[in-house]
């Protein structure tokens, strides 16, 4: 059989690169229009609306809302201001890390209240300072989970509730750790929290002692103030921290002798939390804070009226969701 000539064999080499090239183009074009038709089927462009700052998801429209009428997303950064009646609890979660910062008094519900979300590891505790209703739920806390590391300022006291606790961390053989200005700690993914005060010596008044917390989740920020009053305060204003955040926990429960109106101007807080019992016998809070949370424009919410207050984030928006959804 006589073979091809080297014309022909030519002719269909070039008509096959020719075929081949014209197919490949064929598919990308067919993918533009495929990308094209699928980005037709979400929003017109002329809908879209920026992604709101952090404080805009904290309208009336949607944190007076009644938690059986809201629907919300999973959120991987969560803050509980858990209602124990006259004290301090506060439980943060971030992606895989859980701290707690006081326990309120002795009995409180802490215990059931961390069960019941499943947890049952602490990576970090924290005790502001020795008071009775920050400390005295720790020590059965201790009983009941495993804990990392337990952050203290280690300001000497001498009340049986803190002899009970400094014994129940000798027992249990957890690492106690003087928390100091400048300390930062990961509390996972984007997320930390650092010691603004005290700074060196804690000094003798046990609520100027306590511990102060800057916690970052992504863009969203936070300042719990244990007890320091405005000693402290000021304190922290000539040390020139960084203190803005969005979310105010209230220092001493919404004393008079606390939050001041320079220390409430450079925190500049949205949303202000504070934790205290109904019907308290200090009064708790009193008329002269409430009246400056009023005047710096942030909105209040207090565990004596709306109970177990909770904060979800995904980092860069908000949602403040109370117990109660009762308008102040």
């Amino acid at each position: 059989m006589k073979k091809p000539s080297g014309t022909i064999k030519n002719f269909f080499t070039v008509f096959f690169m020719a075929v081949f090239f014209f197919l490949r183009r064929v598919s990308a074009i067919s993918g533009v229009v495929i990308l094209l038709l699928i980005a037709g089927c979400g929003e017109p462009a002329g809908d879209h609306q920026p992604a709101p700052a952090p404080w805009e998801l904290d309208a009336d429209s949607l944190t007076h809302t009644a938690p059986e009428q809201q629907t919300l997303p999973r959120y991987p950064y969560q803050v509980h201001f858990i209602d124990v009646g006259q004290g301090d609890a506060i439980l943060i979660r971030t992606w895989n890390h859980n701290m707690l910062v006081d326990a309120g008094g002795r009995n409180s519900e802490v215990i059931s209240y961390l069960q019941n979300l499943g947890i049952d590891h602490l990576n970090i505790v924290v005790a502001t300072h020795p008071h009775a209703d920050h400390i005295g739920g720790l020590i059965t806390v201790m009983d009941s989970f495993r804990i990392n590391k337990i952050i203290d300022p280690q300001v000497p006291h001498t009340t049986k509730t803190y002899n009970d606790y400094l014994t129940a961390i000798l027992e249990k053989d957890i690492p106690f750790i003087r928390g100091v200005q400048g300390d930062v700690y990961a509390l996972g993914r984007n997320a930390s929290m650092k010691v603004l005060h005290p700074k060196d010596s804690a000094g003798t008044n046990l609520n100027n002692a306590s511990i102060v917390l800057k916690v970052t989740m992504d863009e969203v920020t936070l300042l719990l103030t244990g007890d320091i009053e405005e000693e402290a305060e000021q304190q922290l204003l000539k040390d020139s921290l960084y203190l803005a955040a969005h979310i105010l926990k209230v220092a001493h429960h919404g004393s008079r002798t606390s939050t001041g109106e320079a220390f409430l101007e450079q925190v500049s807080p949205r949303v202000s939390i504070i934790m205290c019992g109904a019907a308290n016998r200090y009064g708790h809070p009193h008329e002269e804070a409430l009246e400056r949370l009023k005047n710096s424009e942030t909105r209040v919410y207090r565990t004596d009226i709306h109970g177990t207050i909770v904060v979800k984030s995904d980092g860069k928006n908000y949602f403040i969701q109370p117990e109660k959804a009762v308008v102040l």
